[in-house]
């Protein structure tokens, strides 16, 4: 199912805004907060020569904890803290290079910061550069807390 998720985003959704702004070629960016913070990071990790900045908070990375136990190629290729850690391709790191990507976390109520860490270890050990964002106390598991983040990084442009 999340690859005919990612197939949608990919083949319809960014397709047709293209071409509702009238522009083949607009800058595509993603984001997310909790589950839409993992959508946001592993849309970009799937087509980092499409999506080129990405603003995902309190994101979650790993997915095992939902699973039961079950685990094949498919989940494997849409768990970013497995597949990030093993990739090798020069093509896909060289695209991830380009990238503007944002890993928001922070020490505010019901927030899990270790999962965000993780994430920049592993983009950091194959050399993807990133920003990991640590909001301290700014940065929680709510929604008073991403609204305040989203408005920040879209004032950033």
């Amino acid at each position: 199912m999340q690859r005919q998720y990612d197939d949608y985003i990919r083949h319809e959704v960014i397709p047709f805004a293209r071409a509702h702004c009238q522009s083949p070629d607009a800058a595509v960016w993603t984001m997310g907060a909790s589950l839409g913070g993992y959508h946001a990071v592993n849309t970009l990790f799937k087509h980092p020569d499409v999506v080129k900045r990405c603003f995902a908070l309190s994101g979650v990375y790993d997915m095992k904890r939902f699973m039961n136990g079950a685990y094949d190629d498919n989940f494997y290729f849409n768990n970013p803290v497995d597949y990030m850690a093993n990739v090798s391709d020069a093509w896909a790191l060289g695209q991830l290079a380009s990238c503007d990507i944002h890993i928001a976390t922070g020490t505010g109520p019901f927030e899990h910061s270790g999962e965000a860490y993780r994430l920049s270890e592993i983009l950091a050990g194959r050399g993807v550069p990133h920003h990991l964002d640590d909001w301290g106390p700014l940065g929680g598991h709510d929604w008073p807390y991403w609204k305040h983040q989203m408005r920040e990084y879209l004032a950033r442009g």
